[in-house]
């Protein structure tokens, strides 16, 4: 399972146009570029799996993390969008779209501060998993009934139904910018 993901925070006067070109080209051109040479092959076979990586970041704003958080509502909007899109013309080929929230991956091991104190927190600390133990339950899911949109691990899947993305997106975002500053990572 690859991730190729841009994660790196910035503030807005920070981040280059150079920057934000790439997030862009790895998160969506990418995306919909494999989805264009393989889609059209499935859909003439009439069987296919497409699974997209989302992140909880979707839903949750991660300040700091505008562009790549802004990328991955695109990828959960794409992936539903095409899901319908398919399922309209009784199409046997399916969609997933995985959307985990914490998962300790060398993308992340410039954030060690932030995962450290996730982890240490009660309810959250036990969603937060290491990268093959994420893979191998969401690829056992592939087989099985779920929606397009889901977390692929089962205690992130519990947490997102405790936290809604609806709760708040506004005192969301406010509580990420406490706890990146509080953990001084940036200024």
């Amino acid at each position: 399972m690859w991730e190729w993901s841009t994660t790196t925070h910035y503030r807005w006067p920070k981040r280059t146009a150079n920057l934000s070109l790439r997030i862009l080209n790895v998160n969506l051109t990418s995306t919909m570029l494999m989805t264009d040479i393989v889609l059209k092959e499935m859909v003439r076979r009439d069987r296919g799996l497409i699974v997209n990586m989302c992140s909880a970041s979707a839903r949750i704003p991660l300040p700091y993390f505008t562009m790549y958080s802004s990328t991955k509502a695109f990828i959960e909007n794409y992936s539903a969008c095409l899901a319908a899109e398919l399922s309209s013309v009784n199409s046997k080929v399916r969609v997933k779209c995985l959307e985990p929230m914490f998962v300790k991956t060398q993308l992340l091991k410039g954030l060690s501060t932030l995962i450290n104190f996730l982890e240490g927190l009660p309810v959250v600390g036990p969603s937060v998993v290491d990268a093959p133990s994420f893979a191998a339950s969401a690829t056992a899911t592939f087989g099985v009934e779920t929606p397009v949109i889901y977390q692929g691990y089962w205690t992130q899947q519990l947490l997102s139904l405790l936290f809604p993305h609806y709760l708040g997106a506004a005192l969301i975002a406010d509580a990420v910018v406490w706890v990146i500053k509080s953990l001084k990572m940036i200024e």
